[in-house]
């Protein structure tokens, strides 16, 4: 038992040495920690390692520095990269809308340019939708959330991709769920789990909604659910091993 005691010390010992490297009172903890080995009679050379080691960690910082002085270099780089596609990306959408103006007071084709409006318009309705579902299921109003990702038509060609189509219809089916209507979410899961080949986060999803959908009241049945999930994960895992 004292054997195991002064292991567990030790790991902590050892984590705390390393964590001075960020924390400076973490060395004075460390110290502490060496005392107590001391008295409880452990190995000297065990001591002298770990003392070595909180020496060593309470110089680190000096030797990070110029790795610090790199990796901020390489965040500023970043930064800019980020605000040169930021400033491309509106710059884009300026010369998309002086485009559609054009339309209208220098070709004089208001038609032209109504056809260019509904196209943006049809574009930004859906995220706008999107947007304005997940407000208001933050606001605790989930009936009003549902209605806004039902006005957005699947069917018809959009910017959204079938990952998104797919992730919509769960979320409506999660909403309705929510409000009451779990004959509808029921009928949305089984017409989604007729296609078989997901990627992960649609998968992850799908179960996540099963759950909500035949587990809700029954904790039992859920976690034997999530512990058949956790053993087919695992075999996967030993497979691919």
């Amino acid at each position: 038992m004292k054997e195991r005691i002064i292991g567990v010390i030790y790991l902590i010992v050892y984590c705390l040495v390393y964590l001075c490297i960020l924390i400076p009172i973490v060395g004075i903890i460390a110290f502490v920690l060496l005392i107590l080995l001391d008295l409880i009679k452990v190995e000297t050379r065990y001591i002298d390692i770990l003392f070595l080691l909180l020496i060593l960690s309470i110089l680190m910082p000096n030797f990070l520095n110029p790795v610090k002085k790199v990796v901020n270099l390489c965040m500023d780089k970043v930064v800019k990269l980020y605000e040169k596609v930021l400033i491309k990306y509106m710059n884009r959408m300026n010369e998309k809308y002086e485009h559609g103006m054009n339309f209208l007071y220098k070709e004089l084709n208001p038609d032209k340019f109504i056809e260019c409006i509904k196209h943006e318009y049809k574009k930004y309705k859906i995220l706008l939708n999107i947007n304005l579902s997940l407000g208001y299921y933050f606001k605790g109003d989930i009936e009003q959330s549902y209605k806004f990702l039902e006005n957005i038509d699947l069917l018809e060609k959009s910017v959204l991709d079938e990952n998104s189509k797919l992730s919509i219809n769960i979320r409506k089916a999660a909403l309705l769920n929510k409000i009451g209507r779990k004959e509808k979410a029921i009928n949305i899961y089984n017409n989604l789990i007729k296609k078989d080949d997901f990627d992960v986060e649609i998968k992850n999803s799908l179960e996540n909604l099963k759950m909500d959908l035949y587990y809700e009241n029954d904790n039992e049945k859920m976690i034997n659910h999530i512990q058949t999930l956790l053993q087919k994960e695992t075999r996967n895992v030993l497979l691919l091993i």
